[in-house]
């Protein structure tokens, strides 16, 4: 990633242009990988036609914040005044018994990276907590579990008016992919993604957790200074999670607009 100074004088980090297409995910035999089921359905009711990737904006600059000051205060100002946030967690073993490295914020312009294992605590007592806990601030978060049991047993921070895309996704499928039953597991970041966005694979961060070795595993967050590939992995855990709450959102209210046209005629 290249850096750049923002009219401030602040470094940050280009993020790459993301990339989308239309076309279905295949395997090395040009098999659709995952059945295909769940993705025709949400493009054929979601996006305008399967030929047209659905417009999305998405941050281009990365911050990041492992020590109290300058830009630190500017980014808690710049979340501290935005409607809806993007919000994601990375660490070991994430969870009341694991530990948070980088917590992710996101608006349509920014990523903000901040090193939990720097700030320690700091991050939320001079700014986080309030921000995470505003009300009037809606956070955008896959998967809220593990986060938010991690945040308020290790930093008694509790996660306030959370879109969770994750579920958002669970009752999209059960109604219109499923016949009304409910799939037996949830589905990750990355389907979605590729599912209701389109988005590329190569932009797409796929950790490399063994399900026998997952705290050895993401113990890698905790290493500092930490690698490009880790930071724009962290950053695109969080900086795709506003446009994607955008479509599953529209999803999740097509039967009330169904019900609307009805009644309409």
């Amino acid at each position: 990633m290249l850096t750049s100074l923002d009219k401030f004088g602040r470094q940050y980090f280009s993020l790459p242009p993301v990339v989308q297409t239309p076309k279905p995910r295949l395997d090395a035999n040009n098999y659709e990988i995952n059945g295909g089921w769940s993705e025709r359905i949400i493009r054929g009711k979601l996006w305008t036609n399967n030929e047209t990737v659905p417009e999305i904006q998405t941050p281009y600059k990365l911050f990041i914040i492992d020590e109290l000051g300058d830009l630190f205060s500017r980014a808690v100002e710049i979340l501290d005044g935005s409607r809806r946030l993007g919000l994601s967690g990375d660490g070991r073993s994430l969870g009341r018994d694991g530990s948070l490295a980088w917590l992710g914020l996101a608006t349509t312009e920014e990523v903000f990276l901040f090193d939990i294992i720097s700030l320690g605590s700091d991050a939320f007592k001079y700014g986080l907590k309030t921000i995470i806990e505003d009300r009037n601030i809606l956070k955008v978060v896959h998967d809220s579990r593990f986060l938010a049991d991690c945040l308020y047993h290790k930093f008694d921070v509790k996660v306030v008016n959370v879109s969770d895309t994750m579920v958002g996704d669970y009752v999209f499928c059960s109604q219109f992919c499923y016949g009304g039953y409910l799939q037996a597991n949830f589905r990750s970041l990355s389907l979605l993604l590729r599912d209701y966005l389109g988005i590329e694979d190569f932009h797409i961060f796929y950790p490399r957790y063994r399900r026998t070795h997952l705290d050895q595993d993401s113990k890698v967050w905790e290493t500092r200074p930490s690698s490009d590939y880790l930071l724009l992995g962290a950053a695109r855990n969080c900086l795709y999670l506003l446009s994607l709450y955008n479509i599953v959102r529209k999803g999740n209210l097509l039967p009330f607009h169904h019900s609307v046209n009805i009644l309409q005629r």
